[in-house]
């Protein structure tokens, strides 16, 4: 029997397609990690078949989701692999660019990901806390069960905050999914902030904060009291990461020495201008 006709190729991908279950026992970052794994190599053994190129489509797309659904592997090369496949003619021509990503991919997995890790049976959440700014009414902060963080300015025209907060033990990576972002923010002092704060717990209390930038931030900031009994923190962090739709955190990163995977995560805005806010949901 072969495999070499394009027919042929394209019945043993649509087998190994459906052998992918639609769930897993396993937890979702390890199913979300092997699932990319299985599409990725068949996207690999199909482009090396020339398959046709919007049934390798298909298969990135699915790795896509799988990606996401991992909260640990970025899209990015997956995208642009969507896109590559979608203007060539022949996916023999990509077959080295997806074998290197492959070997890369791998690479990444070992480093940065935890399938075999901590279960959600480890990870708590302890509490929830918001605060906004006093002087308005229309300045709001909350977090929902399900962690989707809604923060805003009002109808001040400079001044103004909301800080919404959770408090978890047993976390070391998370993803953050943006709803909802300005795609500009208007600066007013050196407190104006939009971003995600994490402070760090230790044998010693709360020792450290990192604020994570998605918009502005300034190192000469003054305004540290958001959090209630976290303010005597003996080093605060900046760190622009940009503007996104996902961040994927590994929070070990920026974590101060003794952690011990106890956090307050909170999504924040400051002093940004009138009305505007941020919607993001945080993945565990």
């Amino acid at each position: 029997m072969t495999l070499c006709s394009k027919k042929g190729t394209a019945a043993v991908l649509l087998i190994m397609m459906v052998l992918i279950p639609a769930s897993s026992t396993a937890n979702n970052e390890a199913h979300g990690i092997w699932g990319v794994g299985v599409q990725i190599g068949m996207v690999e053994y199909g482009s090396n078949q020339n398959a046709d190129p919007d049934f390798l489509i298909r298969a990135l797309n699915y790795a896509r989701e799988l990606a996401d659904a991992s909260g640990c592997i970025p899209t990015d090369e997956i995208d642009s692999l969507i896109a590559a496949m979608g203007t060539t003619s022949s996916s023999r021509s990509l077959y080295p660019r997806i074998n290197e990503y492959r070997i890369r991919l791998a690479r990444y997995v070992i480093e940065n990901c935890s399938c075999a890790g901590q279960g959600d049976s480890n990870q708590t959440i302890l509490q929830r806390r918001s605060t906004d700014w006093p002087r308005s009414s229309s300045d709001y902060a909350k977090v929902s069960n399900d962690l989707v963080f809604d923060v805003g300015m009002g109808s001040n025209p400079k001044w103004g905050y909301g800080y919404a907060s959770v408090e978890m033990a047993g976390i070391r990576k998370v993803s953050v999914d943006i709803f909802h972002a300005p795609s500009a923010y208007k600066r007013y002092d050196q407190n104006s902030f939009a971003g995600f704060v994490i402070d760090y717990h230790t044998p010693s209390g709360y020792t450290k904060r990192a604020m994570l930038s998605i918009g502005m931030f300034d190192e000469n900031r003054n305004h540290h009291d958001y959090i209630k009994g976290v303010n005597a923190l003996k080093s605060v962090q900046y760190i622009d990461i940009g503007k996104k739709n996902k961040y994927y955190l590994d929070l070990n990163q920026w974590a101060p020495a003794g952690w011990d995977g106890k956090i307050w995560f909170s999504v924040g805005i400051q002093n940004a201008g009138e009305n505007n806010s941020i919607r993001a949901k945080l993945n565990l």
